[in-house]
């Protein structure tokens, strides 16, 4: 059930509504899980991004993303990534990584400081949510 509600790609905001205003996959491109898919991102601060599908792999419980369209992010070529496994009957870990071809030590921890409790909240949402 995890596998599904995270890898639904244009369905961020089901998990994520105190920062995703808007979530959608452009029409003109490829549709999910066809690689090349474009999700367009609006956050709650008015930000716009676009993030486009580099791997969906159901098999490993897999999805990677490139970022592009985020010029709040002091990094060039940010890519998101979540791998999904099964620990127990009834509880899956998500890791959730950001990495990018080039940042600062300085970015980075700037960064890792804003999006690490956002990614707790998020899978507080998750969680909720799966667990009614």
């Amino acid at each position: 059930m995890v596998w599904s509600a995270l890898s639904a790609f244009g369905a961020l905001k089901f998990w994520m509504p105190a920062s995703v205003r808007s979530c959608y996959v452009l029409e003109d491109k490829p549709q999910p899980p066809a690689l090349g898919a474009v999700r367009r991102v609006g956050s709650s601060d008015g930000a716009v991004t676009d993030e486009i599908l580099e791997v969906w792999d159901l098999d490993n419980h897999f999805i990677s993303y490139r970022l592009e369209r985020n010029p709040a992010w002091p990094m060039t070529g940010p890519r998101g990534s979540m791998k999904m496994r099964p620990v127990g009957k009834d509880s899956t870990e998500v890791l959730w990584a950001v990495d990018a071809e080039d940042i600062t030590e300085e970015n980075r921890k700037t960064i890792a400081a804003g999006l690490e409790p956002f990614m707790e909240t998020c899978m507080a949402e998750v969680n909720r949510l799966l667990t009614k």
